[in-house]
């Protein structure tokens, strides 16, 4: 399991000093506005900028593995103010994740109707060939639909899995789920992570140990239901005074490294008998 973490384009070199190479990039902030806005993907140039940046992350030596699609609209409303631009940049977004080198790129997960007819269109829309697509767990939604809208895009041949989001499953409002359980239910579904934590009072995305979250516990359902992706960081860096996000990096790494020694150094109860 290698280590990772979700982050803008313009602050891939933070991780890169902490010495994390696998990112997993958010193209959330191309739909936001002002300071927030990421023009990564803007005007009719986006394509050669993105080719730039690409030989970047080499020459760096950074892996783009993972990518997250902009969320902040109502994707299945296409009368909702500046739906068309919203959509657009989502659909250049995941031109631009596969273009990276990602294996798949993160959805919202919605109804299960709303989210089959947006991962369809998005694939439609694009002509990708190889990214897949990851659906993610939420909070305010139930897990049925989730496992629902995935099964049934999978059954029909779509390059779907589903983005385990540990801190959406603590937080959870609509199920009592734990989120060990939630692992061994989605099971090989699951193809990426969002990790982070909380205390089951808002969505924090804090590091592990700085909220409520079982773990080791979570670390070992992983191993078991053979999840052999990357350790994948979603964390809120916005609390982080500029000063000391060096030093949290670092020790988010040291904690991050434990945590894969656990999953390493853990044997699948299935395994466990025949050594």
């Amino acid at each position: 399991m290698n280590l990772s973490a979700i982050t803008e384009v313009r602050k891939a070199g933070v991780f890169l000093e902490a010495g994390i190479k696998t990112i997993d990039i958010s193209f959330c902030a191309t739909i936001y506005e002002e300071e927030k806005h990421d023009p990564i993907l803007d005007g009719d140039d986006w394509e050669a900028r993105l080719e730039a940046l690409d030989t970047h992350f080499k020459e760096q030596g950074i892996r783009v593995n993972t990518t997250h699609l902009p969320y902040r609209y109502h994707y299945e409303n296409p009368d909702e103010e500046n739906y068309a631009y919203h959509y657009e940049m989502t659909r250049r977004s995941l031109i631009a994740s596969e273009r990276l080198g990602a294996k798949c790129a993160v959805v919202h997960v919605n109804t299960v109707d709303a989210t089959m007819a947006h991962v369809k269109k998005l694939f439609a829309d694009t002509g990708v060939k190889t990214i897949g697509l990851a659906i993610e767990n939420m909070a305010k939604l139930p897990v049925e639909d989730l496992i629902e809208a995935h099964d049934r895009l999978k059954g029909e041949g779509y390059r779907v899995g589903i983005c385990y989001d540990i801190g959406h499953c603590h937080m959870t409002l609509v199920n009592n789920y734990d989120t060990t359980e939630m692992i061994y239910r989605r099971g090989e579904r699951i193809c990426m992570l969002h990790l982070h934590d909380n205390c089951r009072n808002g969505d924090h995305h804090r590091i592990p140990f700085a909220g409520t979250i079982r773990w080791e516990d979570a670390m070992r359902a992983l191993k078991d239901v053979g999840f052999a992706g990357d350790f994948n960081y979603e964390l809120n860096l916005s609390v982080v005074p500029g000063p000391l996000l060096p030093s949290y990096m670092r020790h988010a790494c040291e904690i991050a490294r434990y945590l894969i020694s656990v999953y390493d150094s853990h044997v699948p109860a299935d395994k466990e008998k025949n050594v």
